[in-house]
């Protein structure tokens, strides 16, 4: 958190101390970490637990939006020139993926996806005045649940349904009704359902089908489609 004050700190004050460690911090730690490990980074995936953050309040939104903004605001966009080989990798593709997809139904993955996407827009919008190509998704890398269908107060809604972490037998699972859009203050006066860890499925030995999954496919041909055509 920013320190309550204005200017300069003063010479030999803990605010001075402060500053000082976090601009070594910055030297040592952040600058060799963008140099050496995402100089040649051209691709890139965003991964956001959006599910989280709207069932934790939101304080917990407001917050992760912040962070989400101020993260991206250091992606550099662009594709492959002249400048970009004299000052380093500029990123030419990047997904921005809401994981745990698989935590609500079908509709409500479009819905979790339009989300995404209205988080983004911001950095979105840079990212195609610098001919790069963005898209944002659901995405779960492991697929735990089913969609299905229940009862709630004689109305039938869609729930998935699996096997929570140390349960014994399945649920079906109602997790709200995810906004396509950031949510007004008032959102929050009935909060989202706690969301159970469901365990993932067993595999076969011999299954040809691989690991359920949602949209890794799609991201996967986002990424790297090109260039392993």
């Amino acid at each position: 958190m920013p320190l309550p004050f204005g200017g300069r700190p003063r010479a030999g004050s803990l605010a001075a101390l402060m500053e000082a460690r976090f601009e070594t911090y910055k030297r040592v730690v952040v600058q060799p970490f963008f140099s050496h490990l995402a100089h040649n980074v051209d691709r890139q995936i965003v991964l956001v637990d959006v599910l989280r953050a709207l069932n934790a309040g939101e304080e917990a939104f407001a917050d992760q939006r912040l962070a989400l903004e101020t993260i991206l605001a250091a992606f550099r966009f662009g594709r492959r020139s002249l400048l970009r080989r004299l000052f380093g990798a500029r990123i030419d593709r990047v997904l921005f993926a809401a994981t745990k997809a698989d935590h609500v139904p079908a509709l409500q993955r479009d819905h979790l996806e339009a989300l995404m996407a209205n988080l983004v827009e911001a950095p979105t919008l840079r990212a195609k005045e610098a001919h790069a190509r963005v898209t944002a998704t659901a995405l779960a890398s492991i697929r735990c649940t089913e969609d299905g269908t229940d009862a709630i107060d004689g109305r039938k809604v869609d729930v998935v349904i699996g096997l929570p972490e140390g349960g014994e037998r399945r649920v079906r699972f109602f997790p709200g009704i995810v906004p396509v859009v950031p949510p007004p203050p008032g959102f929050w006066g009935e909060r989202f359902t706690g969301f159970p860890v469901f365990q993932p499925p067993r595999i076969a030995g011999a299954a040809g089908d691989g690991v359920p999954h949602i949209n890794l496919d799609k991201a996967l041909d986002f990424l790297l489609g090109d260039a392993l055509a």
